[in-house]
């Protein structure tokens, strides 16, 4: 899919605590389903026009279309198309931030999508309509911001705590903290934290780091369309191969698919 626009937004102060990214696109092309890949976040996507297919790894639909979605398992493989042009408007949630805020389990999340209004009632129809009226993307972003705002100050959660402090230190560190360090900026044992990560992260610690790392490296080969060796070891990749089964892994296909995207070792030695 052709890609338009893009406009972004990065809150932060209160906000910033539990959004990490708005964002507002549109799509003109028609495009080949495309396997998502997990990002370590929790979405919220409005459709504002347009039509988007969720499908499995077999090519069935999936009931899913616009609202709030989880941590995608890569073996189930979800893919995304859609009729252009789409106009579409998301939020990223940090996990410990969705939460806090909404009270639910972030695991009962995993694989699964619903609709906005099943945590925002009735503001989120009336939300994608305001979104559905506005051009101006800060305008747009504004609407979004001053009704989560009034949610988190009503609750009274304006100050992170503790499992939200140590999501960020992770995220910080690419995944690389090591359990026992991120146990006690939670301020529990490592055995609470293992038990509680479900249900505030969404996934084990392991998985969650994994997932963390694999976003970062992922993330800059989709903006340069170039996968850097020594990004991926800074961001905790032991090798070229331990990159390549992730990979694999994550967005499906032999680790052969990706080649083309891995700058020459050789270029990397010379510092280029």
């Amino acid at each position: 899919m052709t890609l338009e626009s893009l406009y972004e937004h990065f809150p932060t102060g209160a906000l910033g605590l539990y959004v990490q990214r708005i964002v507002r696109a549109r799509f003109v092309a028609p495009f080949v389903p495309e396997r998502i890949s997990p990002d370590s976040y929790i979405r919220l996507t409005f459709i504002l026009d347009g039509t988007a297919t969720y499908q499995d790894h077999s090519g069935t639909t999936l009931p899913w279309f616009a609202g709030f979605s989880g941590h995608i398992s890569p073996e189930l493989g979800v893919m995304i198309c859609g009729e252009p042009p789409v106009n579409v408007h998301w939020l990223t949630f940090y996990p410990s931030g969705f939460h806090r805020l909404f009270g639910v389990p972030t695991n009962s999340m995993n694989d699964r999508m619903v609709g906005g209004e099943v945590f925002l009632g009735q503001d989120a129809f009336k939300l994608r309509s305001d979104l559905r009226a506005e051009t101006d993307p800060e305008r747009a972003f504004a609407l979004v911001g001053a009704l989560l705002l009034e949610r988190i100050e009503r609750l009274g959660l304006v100050e992170p705590d503790a499992l939200q402090r140590a999501e960020q230190h992770l995220r910080k560190e690419n995944g690389r903290t090591p359990i026992t360090q991120l146990a006690d900026i939670a301020g529990m044992s490592v055995r609470q934290l293992q038990r509680r990560s479900p249900a505030v992260y969404g996934l084990s610690p392991k998985a969650f780091a994994a997932a963390i790392r694999f976003n970062k490296v992922y993330g800059a080969m989709q903006r340069d369309r170039v996968l850097d060796l020594d990004l991926a070891l800074d961001s905790g990749y032991y090798d070229e191969s331990h990159m390549m089964k992730d990979l694999a892994y994550y967005l499906g296909g032999g680790p052969r698919r990706f080649t083309h995207l891995i700058r020459p070792l050789l270029d990397n030695n010379l510092g280029h």
